[in-house]
């Protein structure tokens, strides 16, 4: 029974590590692979276990302990044109929908550039209006400084016509 479980936790694992078919909840998967853990799971079945601790101590495919009449050669078919054209129809759509959102990362990118375009201009606006502020403050405190000498001089000549 133990074989069993660890037989479907592999044909779990090889089905999640199936590549995506993209846009759809599909995977592609190792059919020779499958096919050998279908076989090891029977004979387990069969057996009750012990010609799958056989199997893998002899590092051979169970398939021929089980099947032998039965090979699994890679398939040489042509999918039906139905099929055909259901997976031409689901490239195309595919196709489509990436484009669309390809247009629509675009659109949102033009608009977040915009935006930023934007605010820098406005940080410039503000940014000269702060350098104006700043030019004018020193001038204050430079004619301030100017008309302060000149007091300064006017109190000291004073004094000395004291």
């Amino acid at each position: 029974m133990d074989e069993l479980l660890g037989l479907l936790d592999t044909l779990e694992a090889s089905i999640l590590d199936g590549k995506k078919v993209p846009f759809s909840d599909k995977v592609v998967i190792n059919e020779r692979l499958v096919l050998t853990i279908l076989d090891r799971m029977r004979l387990a079945i069969k057996s009750d276990g012990g010609a799958v601790r056989s199997a893998f101590a002899q590092s051979k495919p169970i398939q021929h302990h089980v099947h032998p009449q039965v090979q699994h050669p890679e398939p040489e078919f042509e999918a039906p044109r139905h099929i055909q054209d259901h997976v031409a129809d689901l490239i195309r759509k595919a196709e489509d929908d990436s484009e669309k959102i390809k247009t629509g990362a675009n659109e949102y990118a033009d608009y977040v550039l915009a935006n930023l375009q934007l605010l820098i201009t406005k940080m410039q606006t503000n940014l000269v209006k702060i350098e104006r502020n700043i030019t004018g403050g020193r001038k204050t405190i430079d004619d301030q400084k100017k008309r302060g000498d000149k007091q300064h001089r006017n109190i000291g000549a004073t004094d000395e016509g004291l």
